[in-house]
């Protein structure tokens, strides 16, 4: 028999994870309790302990995950790709890529070209 807590982390992973929610820009804690009917205290409480960081911390791992995932195979420019995650501006991707992985997507990609090669 599921909790109510795991029914919210399913229903909460559902939303944004499956649904890909986390590539919308905009997206808010806020738009996710809509969706599920609950209130901030309770949203923010299940999330905290079922996933161990915030919700925006949550939201821009999967965007830097994804973004990966895209600099590595294929060839859109650091705008689309910043565009695709989910990012507001391609100025706050450069900086949480950076933040993350110690180098600018644009030096990863390098990184990346150049293993391939060898």
């Amino acid at each position: 028999m599921q909790t109510r807590e795991t029914r919210l982390r399913s229903a909460i992973c559902r939303i944004i994870h499956d649904e890909k929610l986390y590539r919308v820009a905009t997206l808010t804690r806020g738009d996710v309790m809509c969706r599920l009917g609950i209130s901030k205290n309770l949203f923010v409480e299940v999330f905290r302990r079922s996933f161990g960081v915030s919700f925006t911390e949550y939201v821009n791992r999967l965007r830097l995950e994804e973004a990966l995932t895209l600099l590595q195979t294929t060839d859109l420019s650091i705008g689309e790709v910043s565009e695709k995650t989910g990012f507001g501006t391609t100025r706050t991707f450069r900086r949480q890529f950076h933040s993350k992985y110690g180098l600018s997507p644009i030096a990863f990609r390098k990184q990346q070209e150049g293993n391939r090669e060898v």
